[in-house]
Formats: C-alpha cells, sequence, structure tokens
C-alpha cells in the first residue's frame, strides 16, 4: 500500500525506534509494568467545515463550483447546499504499548488505523449531473501521557485519562463520475506530508481475570492533513480503462503553499494551491488490555 511508502512514515518509524529503548530502558529499571492493549470503535466527525472542491483535470473540465456541495439546477437556476466535511469519522482498529512512570502516571504508544466514511457530494440538473466523494485512509501514531485513578473500594476498576499527539500518515480518496452518458468515471488519491494534531482520551478498564482487563474508551481527536501531491488511480470511460490516455498535467497535480501566475503546469504535473482536509472526530472505543510485568 502507499501509505507504507509515504515519506512521513520516516517519523513514525523513529518515534517507534525511540518507544523501543524507552521500553528497553524502563525495564531494566524493573519499573512496575508494561500493557498491550488492542481495540476497535467508531469515530464520528467533529469540527466539520466548508471545503474547496479538491484540484484536478477533470474537475476543472467540468466547471465544478469551487466549494465541495450539493448543487441541484432547475429552470437554470442553482441551489447551493454547503457540507460539513469531516474526513475522521468511520471505522476504527488501533492498539498501544504503554507502562509505567509512577503511581498513578504512566506512558503509551498507542498506533491505529481510520477508515473513514464517504463523504459525498452532487450537482443534479434534471437526468444530468455528477456524483463526488471522499474518504480517509489514514494509519497514526500517538505517544502519550496517562493519568490513572484507582478506587480502593473497587480495585478490579481502574479509570484513567490520556494526553498526547498524533501523527498520520494519510491518503485521500476522491471520486468523480456522471450521472448521463457516456459514463465517465475517475479515481484519485491525495497524499504526502504528515497529519499531526492533539488527541485526548477518558476510559475505564475492569479486571476481566488474572492480567487480562476489558477496557472501554471516549477518545477526542483534533486533526488536519494538507497533502503536496494528487495522483488518478483510475479513468474509465464507458466502463473500459482510460488511464493510459491521459498526459502528466492529467494524471497529476502538484500542490503548493504559493504559485505565481507563469503557468499551472510543470514537469511533475499540473500545480495548485494546497488545501487542508478537517480529520477531527470523536470516538469510542472497546477491547482488551494485558498487563505483563510487576504490578503497580
Amino acid at each position: 500500500m502507499r501509505l507504507f511508502c509515504d515519506k512521513s512514515l520516516k517519523t513514525f518509524y523513529l518515534l517507534g525506534l525511540l518507544a523501543g529503548l524507552f521500553l528497553l530502558t524502563e525495564s531494566k529499571k524493573g519499573l512496575c509494568q508494561v500493557n498491550i492493549s488492542l481495540g476497535v470503535g467508531y469515530g464520528a466527525g467533529i469540527g466539520g467545515q466548508n471545503i474547496e472542491t479538491p484540484p484536478g483535470w477533470l474537475q476543472t473540465q467540468w466547471e465544478l463550483p469551487s466549494a465541495y456541495a450539493n448543487v441541484t439546477i432547475q429552470e437554470n437556476q442553482p441551489t447551493f447546499e454547503q457540507i460539513n466535511v469531516s474526513l475522521g469519522q468511520g471505522f476504527q482498529i488501533g492498539g498501544s504499548l504503554g507502562g509505567v512512570l509512577g503511581r498513578g502516571l504512566g506512558w503509551d504508544m498507542g498506533f491505529g488505523y481510520v477508515n473513514g466514511d464517504r463523504v459525498r457530494a452532487s450537482l443534479t440538473n434534471g437526468a444530468s449531473g455528477y456524483i463526488q466523494s471522499l474518504s480517509l485512509k489514514m494509519f497514526r501514531f500517538t505517544p502519550s501521557f496517562v493519568v490513572r485513578a484507582s478506587n480502593p473500594y473497587r480495585p478490579d476498576r481502574t479509570s484513567y485519562a490520556r494526553f498526547g499527539v498524533v501523527l498520520g500518515s494519510a491518503i485521500v480518496n476522491y471520486g468523480l463520475s456522471n450521472l448521463d452518458t457516456p459514463k465517465v468515471e475517475m479515481e484519485m488519491e491525495y497524499s504526502g506530508s504528515a497529519a499531526w494534531g492533539l488527541s485526548a482520551a477518558l476510559g475505564i478498564q475492569s479486571l476481566v481475570s488474572g492480567r487480562l482487563w476489558f477496557f472501554g474508551e471516549l477518545q477526542a481527536t483534533n486533526q488536519s492533513y494538507s497533502p503536496t501531491t494528487g495522483n488518478v488511480t483510475s479513468y474509465r470511460v464507458k466502463d473500459k480503462d482510460q488511464l493510459s490516455t491521459l498526459n502528466i498535467s492529467q494524471k497529476q497535480v502538484v500542490l503548493v503553499d504559493q504559485m505565481d501566475g507563469s503557468g499551472n503546469s510543470g514537469a511533475n504535473g499540473s500545480i495548485s494551491l494546497r488545501q487542508r482536509f478537517p480529520l477531527s472526530s470523536a470516538s469510542l472505543l472497546l477491547g482488551f488490555r494485558f498487563i505483563l510485568g510487576n504490578k503497580e
């Protein structure tokens, strides 16, 4: 997968190495315990924003509105409906490796994958028009500090709060197709750079047996993503693959922070301004945590 080839994953490898060295150091010190967890859940998008239509040659050729919105045309009069976009909504799976810094304090090295729901926008004009869609696929790494609170009357239950940063390697998938004939379908991927943000969670865990705990967690993530490249991955006309007929300016778009008026094409494809996709979400995760090592 291209997610594993992204240059921003170098940061993941470095953080993973540092986490491993930290764990080894703390283990040698004999500090308490290490825990391993795995959970699944669903995130609802929060902080939705109105965004622009992602750049691409077909979007320009079809003269799509600059805003990513629903458009209805009746008697040559368009009606616009804004869409609040937050691509962080969708299925999530995650795990973590954690340890103890002191009584009531700990560290957590979380990792996870987000498979975002599709956010659709359309233009209809009688029987003609088009449909757009946006969705997210992201691997993320979340180093955090953990504060735990034990209940002396219920030692089999523990509540905790976690605060940290989140770093994601993301791909935004974009789809565009028409409603009339001939049928044209295009798919693009926007990638490059890292998706930074902040993460916080409140959770409670209950002892199942021995060293196995069941946990439930409410997690809030404030994150956005500004890719640097866009690539056409599929282009079909009348259900036939026509990707090979596109030139470099049609297949690729380079996203930059500033551009002059000398032209919008370069050796690596067309050139357009970068935009920021909101990825924030509020999630519920359920899973299991296994405790290794000594008790606190």
